[in-house]
């Protein structure tokens, strides 16, 4: 797998969210997450008309299960936690197996020198691509869904 086409797949949840956040008349771009939940994370995608599940690992460790489309799935968990479980976050990040062929370590290295807000990286055999938002004082509804 080459940089172009890893990067073309790591935009394709961007640009189905772009897409669905506009085609609703409803949404509310500009409210503000202050204190955010796993319920907040899932109603945002359900306001922009995406299956979202909350999900536990064998851990325990929940998160939100986006299907935007049949090739666009991810997971979306907060981050940086005032008080468990999971409540009262300041960030969150979201992350997406790539089901293809393994891609190199060059082209991980390249993907990532050029992209400053997506990162990518292999692990056990898989290639995952993340985002992780930092949203210590709130951040808008559109920003999320993008």
């Amino acid at each position: 797998m080459n940089i172009q086409n890893l990067a073309a797949k790591a935009m394709t949840i961007g640009a189905l969210s772009a897409f669905s956040t506009y085609a609703l008349a409803d949404f509310e771009p500009r409210k503000l997450a202050t204190a955010i939940t796993l319920e907040d994370l899932q109603d945002i995608a359900k306001e922009v008309a995406f299956d979202a599940t909350i999900v536990a690992d064998a851990s325990g460790k929940r998160a939100v299960s986006v299907v935007a489309s049949p090739k666009a799935k991810f997971s979306v968990q907060p981050e940086n936690c005032k008080t468990p479980p999971q409540s009262q976050c300041s960030a969150f990040s979201m992350f997406s197996v790539v089901e293809s062929a393994r891609v190199s370590q060059d082209v991980i290295t390249a993907f990532n020198a050029s992209n400053s807000f997506v990162k990518v990286y292999s692990q056990g055999g898989k290639t995952i691509i993340m985002r992780y938002e930092v949203a210590d004082y709130g951040i808008p509804y559109g920003n999320i869904s993008s």
